[in-house]
C-alpha cells in the first residue's frame, strides 16, 4: 500500500487487525479482517490524527490517541463492536503518548509532556480519578508488569527503571528504582515476557543524532 500504515496491533483469535493508516489524510483508524481482507474505518473524526495505542484486557475496546487542530494528543476508547462511538478518557492542555491498560484492566500508564519533557503517569481506568506522575528525571517507553503490580521504563540517561504499583482501589505507585543500566546503544522499544523474567527490545544500529553531517562548499544548482 502506498499510504502509511503504523502502531497495528493484533486482536485475540485471530480476528484481525487494528492500525492507523493514512488514506489521503492524516492517519486515522482502521480495522482490518485478516480473513476477508476487509478494512473499516473506526471513530472517523475530521481533521484528527488518530494511534492505536492498546486494548483492554477482555478485547472490546481499543485505546487510543487523538490530536486535532484544537487539542493536543488525549486519551481516548471505542468500542470494536456495536455503535463505535468514541469516548473521551483523558483530555488536559498537554499531550499523551504511549498509553498501555494495565493487565488487570484497572489503570493506565502513559506519557506525557505536562512537566515540560516526556515523564510517565498512572490514572484509574476508565475513570475518573487522579492520574499520579511515577517517573523522575524524565521517561520513555512505559510498560506494565505481567502482574500489573509494577511499571517498567526508561529512563532519559539509558536506565532500565522499575516502580511499584500496590493493588487496590486507589493507585499509589512507589519511588522509582533502577534494575541496570543500558549499555551500548539505547533501547527504542521493549516488551515483557509473559513470566517477567525477559525483555524483547528494539535496539537500532544507529540513530538519527549518530549520523555524520556531510558539508558540501561551493554548491550550486544543478551542479554535478
Amino acid at each position: 500500500s502506498p499510504d502509511t500504515e503504523i502502531a497495528p496491533i493484533e486482536l485475540e483469535g485471530g480476528r484481525g487487525v487494528v492500525y492507523s493508516a493514512s488514506r489521503e489524510a492524516q492517519p486515522q483508524l482502521f480495522r482490518l479482517d485478516v480473513a476477508s481482507g476487509r478494512e473499516v474505518q473506526l471513530a472517523p473524526v475530521k481533521d484528527a490524527f488518530q494511534v492505536a495505542e492498546d486494548l483492554s484486557p477482555d478485547g472490546t475496546t481499543l485505546v487510543y490517541t487523538a490530536r486535532t487542530p484544537d487539542s493536543p494528543f488525549d486519551i481516548w476508547g471505542v468500542a470494536l463492536s456495536g455503535a463505535a462511538t468514541p469516548f473521551p478518557i483523558f483530555r488536559s492542555a498537554f499531550n499523551k503518548w504511549d498509553v498501555r491498560v494495565a493487565p488487570d484492566g484497572r489503570a493506565l500508564a502513559f506519557l506525557s509532556d505536562e512537566s515540560g519533557r516526556p515523564e510517565a503517569y498512572v490514572m484509574p481506568y476508565p475513570g475518573p480519578g487522579e492520574r499520579r506522575r511515577v517517573s523522575a528525571g524524565g521517561a520513555r517507553c512505559v510498560r506494565w508488569g505481567p502482574d500489573g503490580r509494577e511499571l517498567l521504563y526508561l529512563s532519559l540517561d539509558r536506565r532500565f527503571m522499575t516502580v511499584p504499583v500496590p493493588a487496590g482501589p486507589a493507585l499509589a505507585p512507589g519511588a522509582p528504582r533502577e534494575l541496570f543500566a543500558l549499555a551500548g546503544r539505547p533501547w527504542t522499544e521493549f516488551v515483557v515476557s509473559r513470566d517477567g523474567k525477559r525483555f524483547l527490545a528494539i535496539v537500532p544500529e544507529t540513530v538519527v543524532g549518530e549520523q555524520p553531517l556531510t558539508v558540501v562548499a561551493n554548491w550550486a544548482p544543478g551542479a554535478r
